[in-house]
């Protein structure tokens, strides 16, 4: 029997209505929230800190802040994970970040050219170190 491996990753079932995270066999329902990413934007070295409902993330980032001024957090609304056009998009992106270490270093720039191709803005979600994907009016 051979072994397979599976990178975790987020996806929305649209029959529910859902968030759901699969990490191996084990799928969890995240649920119809922000999602948010929180990771060291060393210039050398960026890494993936945590992921997962915004509030928990950023709870988790503003702690870790205080022992690394590196630390960012992205916040990606719900309306802009289950957009028809971008959200597939921006959750592709989100799983490459999990699966590619050292790929989130950029993901600012990559939501920003995702989303600009329908009108989706970003713009600060707290401080000046973090941003979040809003659909704009």
């Amino acid at each position: 029997m051979a072994l397979s491996h599976q990178d975790p990753k987020y996806r929305i079932d649209t029959e529910v209505g859902q968030l759901f995270f699969n990490s191996g066999d084990d799928e969890r329902i995240v649920g119809d929230i922000d999602l948010a990413i929180a990771y060291s934007a060393d210039s050398e070295n960026p890494f993936l800190l945590k992921h997962g409902p915004a509030d928990k993330v950023i709870a988790y980032a503003d702690k870790v802040k205080v022992a690394d001024p590196d630390v960012r957090c992205i916040t990606i609304p719900w309306e802009v994970l289950i957009h028809p056009i971008v959200g597939p998009q921006v959750i592709a992106e989100v799983n490459s970040c999990l699966a590619i270490s050292g790929r989130v270093g950029h993901l600012v720039e990559r939501l920003m050219t995702i989303t600009e191709s329908v009108e989706i803005e970003l713009f600060p979600r707290f401080g000046n170190q973090s941003v979040a994907a809003s659909p704009s009016p």
